[in-house]
């Protein structure tokens, strides 16, 4: 099974799916914080439709590399929940 989303090279929605609660319950056992951040991108369907499909993928692929840039330091986890929204684990 695929667990890397092609266009922006995060996770994807099903990785996500299966390992928030493996997640959950391994920082329970440590007794530790986890953040959960669930994005997206404002207005994208009309950005989209007035610059086309290829400016769009580049925005989403833009934000994505943003994303992960900034949760590494954290070993955070970036998926690709959606066609405009991330979710990032802390």
């Amino acid at each position: 099974m695929a667990i890397t989303d092609s266009l922006t090279q995060t996770r994807n929605r099903g990785y996500f799916d299966s390992q928030i609660q493996v997640i959950w319950e391994a920082a329970k056992q440590e007794q530790k914080a986890i953040s959960l951040i669930v994005c997206d991108i404002d207005h994208f369907k009309i950005y989209n439709d007035t610059y086309g499909h290829p400016q769009g993928d580049r925005c989403i692929q833009a934000v994505a590399q943003v994303l992960l840039e900034t949760a590494k330091p954290f070993n955070g986890l970036v998926c690709r929940y959606g066609g405009e929204e991330f979710t990032i684990v802390l």
